[in-house]
């Protein structure tokens, strides 16, 4: 497994009105100066701390060319809907306008920690996810 930032936990969050992402505390160790933005195929926005995206790039299209998955169309998805920007000295980032409303983020959020990248939920959408988590697991984490 590729060396790099590993992000755990979530806070909740929001976009203030210039589309500007407060970095939690807890995360801006790990991120670095430069984000890479990434609309994924749940109901969530990836980043990517910017000096470990092209590896996370390079593991998502081998995992799409060993599951013989469309490489034209997996290598067009992630190029339009990818997007970076810098993190300033507060720890605030801009979140681009089109990936927030094609993601449908505003209001209340959380950014969740997932292993090489954060995600960025609506609060609700998140709650949903982790129920139905959850509920998949049980009968594996109940046994002893």
């Amino acid at each position: 497994m590729a060396e790099g930032p590993r992000f755990a936990g979530y806070c909740p969050v929001k976009v203030d009105p210039k589309g500007r992402l407060v970095i939690p505390v807890k995360f801006r160790p790990q991120l670095g100066g430069k984000v890479i933005f990434q609309a994924a195929n749940v109901n969530c926005l990836y980043i990517y701390p910017a000096a470990t995206w092209e590896a996370a790039y390079a593991a998502l299209a081998q995992r799409a060319e060993e599951s013989e998955m469309d490489m034209q169309r997996l290598e067009q998805f992630m190029r339009f809907s990818e997007s970076d920007n810098d993190v300033d000295g507060g720890g605030r980032v801009l979140v681009p306008q089109n990936l927030r409303e094609d993601m449908g983020l505003t209001g209340d959020l959380i950014l969740a920690g997932s292993n090489n990248k954060l995600e960025l939920w609506q609060k609700n959408d998140f709650k949903a996810y982790t129920g139905q988590l959850r509920g998949h697991l049980a009968p594996a984490v109940s046994k002893p």
